[in-house]
């Protein structure tokens, strides 16, 4: 009979009979996780820079009523997520976090472009980068003057817009 094997015990006995020391805490959570996520942490929506300091400071400074839980559902992301984000301690140097505000500014600015090209109005911080609504009704209706009605495959790529952008935001 092979005995019952418990993480909680500091000695147990292996199949031999011999005594094996227990794992550290953190190779248990480091085994957990790799059995959790086996190809890597890869969350699903990824926060700004800029979500991801007030995120920091929402917890310093109101642990109690910003706990794990209550971040998560606010930015509607997982808790691992927002563990991992509390956890980290790295900070950019200033020329990488020029670039990350850049890349999240032009990123910014690839979603609005979709969104104002299905007819949604830009915030004013995109309309002053020149970013404009086009409405939708209308455009559908210059594409139906120029190529005589819209094809089957331009009103489905349409759908699969507004269905990226809506993923988008």
């Amino acid at each position: 009979m092979r005995p019952v094997q418990s993480r909680y015990k500091s000695i147990e006995d292996n199949v031999e009979g011999q005594p094996t020391q227990k794992k550290e805490d953190w190779k248990i959570q480091k085994a957990a996780l790799k059995e959790k996520f086996p190809d890597g942490w890869q969350p699903r929506k990824k926060l700004s820079p800029d979500a991801l300091a007030g995120i920091r400071a929402l917890h310093e400074q109101f642990p109690e009523d910003y706990t794990t839980e209550v971040l998560a559902n606010k930015f509607e992301v997982s808790p691992e997520a927002i563990r991992r984000i509390l956890r980290s301690k790295w900070e950019p140097s200033p020329e990488e976090e020029e670039r990350r505000q850049e890349r999240w500014f032009n990123r910014g600015k690839q979603v609005w472009s979709r969104w104002a090209e299905l007819g949604k109005k830009p915030p004013t911080r995109w309309r002053d980068e020149g970013i404009e609504r086009k409405p939708y009704r209308r455009r559908a209706q210059y594409e139906e003057e120029d190529d005589g009605g819209l094809s089957e495959t331009g009103n489905n790529r349409l759908i699969a817009r507004s269905k990226l952008a809506k993923n988008l935001m």
